[in-house]
C-alpha cells in the first residue's frame, strides 16, 4: 500500500466531479445566516428505527442553557459505550439535524448511545462560548451516565471540522483536568491550530495546494475565524500547540484529499504517534471537506470505516487487525 501522504490527494476526482454543479455550498461567500439557510434540511427528519431519539436542555456555559439529542439503540449499549458528538459548521452554521442521519448511523452500527451536543455559534457568540458548551455538555454527559446507560471507562468523543477541533482541545481538557475519562477520540477533518501560529518547520501546504476547494477553500477557513474571533494560540483554538500529547486516547482521525484542513491532521497526528498514542487513519484522496455530508458511495465508506474504527475504541475489536481503517489507510485504493 502506498504513504497515506502520497502525492496528489489534492487533485479532485471523478466521483466529485460528477456532482459538483449541483454542490454549491462554500465558506468562501455568504453571510452566516446565508450559509445556516443553505445548510438547512431540505425535508423533515424520518422517524427513527432500530433507536430511540431524545432532544433535552442541558445547562450551557455562564449560566445560558444548551440542547443535546440523544440517540440510544434497541437493547444496552455495546461495552457500556457512550460516543460524544459535535458537529461542524466554522463554528458558525449548524445545528442538531445537520448530522443526525450519521448519529443514526453510528447508534445503530455500533449498538452504543450517541449523544450529539449542540452549541452558541458565531459571529453572535464568539468564542469561547461555543467549546465551552460543549465542555459543559460533556460534563452533563459524565454526571448522567447512569441513565444514558453507559459506563465511565467506556466515553468516546467526536466531531467533523469545528466539531473535531473542540474535540481535539477537550479531550486534552479532560486528561489534564480527570474531570472525565476519555477512552478514544475521532477527529473528522479538523483544523487543530490557528493559521495565525502554524508551528515553524510543519508542513500546511494544504492551505495553497486546496486554496481554491469546494465547499471550504482557504479564504472560508479565515472568514470562518474572523466570525469565531478565538485567541490564536489559546490551547482551545490551537490543541496543536500543547506541549504534551502523552496519555491522551487512542485516536482515529479521517482527512479529505482536497482540503486546506488537511495538513492540520497530519501534523496531528504527528503529535500523537510521536507521544505514544495509537492512531488509525483513512484518507479520503479527490475529495472536499466535508465531503460526508454529500450523498456519496465514498461517504457510505467513510461512515463504514468510522463504525469499524469506534468498534476498536470501545474495546470490542482492539486486538483485531488494523488493515481495514488503520494507520497508513488510503481510502478507496486497494492495499
Amino acid at each position: 500500500m502506498g504513504s497515506y501522504r502520497e502525492p496528489g490527494l489534492h487533485i479532485l476526482g471523478p466521483e466529485w466531479l460528477e456532482i459538483a454543479e449541483h454542490a454549491t455550498l462554500s465558506f468562501g461567500k455568504g453571510t452566516p445566516e446565508e450559509l445556516r439557510n443553505q445548510v438547512k434540511l431540505p425535508f423533515e427528519l424520518p422517524p427513527p428505527s432500530g433507536l430511540t431519539i431524545t432532544d433535552k436542555p442541558v445547562p450551557g456555559y455562564d449560566g445560558g442553557t444548551n440542547q443535546v439529542r440523544i440517540y440510544k439503540p434497541e437493547g444496552p449499549s455495546t461495552n457500556g459505550a457512550v460516543l460524544i458528538y459535535v458537529h461542524g459548521g466554522g463554528w458558525t452554521v449548524g445545528t442538531l439535524d445537520t448530522e443526525d442521519a450519521f448519529c443514526r448511523t453510528v447508534c445503530t452500527g455500533n449498538q452504543i448511545v450517541v449523544v450529539s451536543i449542540d452549541y452558541r455559534k458565531a459571529p453572535e457568540h464568539p468564542f469561547p462560548i461555543g467549546i465551552e458548551d460543549v465542555w459543559a455538555g460533556v460534563l452533563w454527559v459524565q454526571n448522567n451516565l447512569e441513565s444514558l446507560g453507559g459506563k465511565p471507562d467506556n466515553i468516546i468523543m467526536g466531531g467533523l471540522s469545528a466539531g473535531g477541533n473542540m474535540t481535539a482541545a477537550l479531550v486534552q481538557r479532560a486528561r489534564s483536568t480527570g474531570l472525565v475519562s476519555i477512552r478514544g477520540h475521532i477527529l473528522r477533518e479538523p483544523i487543530v491550530v490557528h493559521p495565525a501560529v502554524q508551528p515553524a518547520g510543519v508542513d500546511f501546504s494544504s492551505y495553497v495546494d486546496s486554496k481554491d476547494a469546494p465547499i471550504l477553500p482557504t479564504i472560508g477557513v479565515h472568514r470562518c475565524l474572523e466570525w469565531y474571533k478565538p485567541v490564536p494560540d489559546d490551547l482551545r483554538m490551537s490543541p496543536l500547540l500543547a506541549e504534551d500529547f502523552s496519555g491522551l486516547p487512542p485516536a482515529y482521525v479521517q482527512i479529505a484529499g482536497v482540503d486546506p484542513l488537511r495538513s492540520d491532521a497530519f501534523a496531528y497526528i504527528d503529535k500523537l504517534q510521536a507521544a505514544g498514542v495509537p492512531v488509525r487513519v483513512s484518507v479520503y484522496p479527490g475529495l472536499p471537506h466535508a465531503f460526508q455530508m454529500v450523498p456519496l458511495k465514498s461517504s457510505q465508506q467513510s461512515d463504514q470505516e468510522l463504525i469499524h474504527a469506534v468498534k476498536w475504541l470501545i474495546g470490542s475489536e482492539r486486538d483485531e487487525d488494523t488493515s481495514n481503517g488503520g494507520p497508513d489507510r488510503l481510502a478507496g485504493r486497494e492495499p
